[in-house]
């Protein structure tokens, strides 16, 4: 279950974005990317994200957002892309050649952290 360790690291993130951050109050979202290839449940990782968030001051109402990105790997034999498939070990699905460059679907990247400001802050 690497859910609940992935959720952890982007807390983690999260948190110390906020305290690299002078006049933030809290983190409100955060937006990940999630490639196929890194088997990571979606709802899993929600579960395990509301979880933890509770540990982090700054993260205690931040909601996550998943964005999935689908596998695509080049061929080298036939010179096109094609979605990888573990049934198929990774094979060409349309010419069946050895298993190609992978071009996309490892990613695990922290994309947009939305932060709340403290309005004070500005108002002396």
């Amino acid at each position: 279950m690497h859910e609940a360790a992935i959720a952890k690291n982007i807390l983690q993130f999260v948190n110390n974005r906020i305290a690299e951050t002078p006049y933030i109050e809290k983190a409100t979202k955060v937006q990940v990317l999630i490639g196929e290839l890194r088997n990571v449940d979606d709802e899993l990782l929600k579960f395990e994200f509301d979880c933890l968030k509770t540990l982090y001051p700054g993260c205690s109402s931040c909601h996550l957002e998943i964005e999935s990105i689908k596998a695509k790997a080049f061929c080298n034999k036939s010179k096109h892309l094609y979605h990888p498939e573990s049934e198929l070990k990774y094979r060409c699905t349309k010419c069946g050649g050895d298993i190609g460059n992978l071009v996309c679907g490892e990613e695990l990247d922290v994309m947009k952290v939305t932060l709340k400001c403290l309005l004070n802050a500005f108002l002396t």
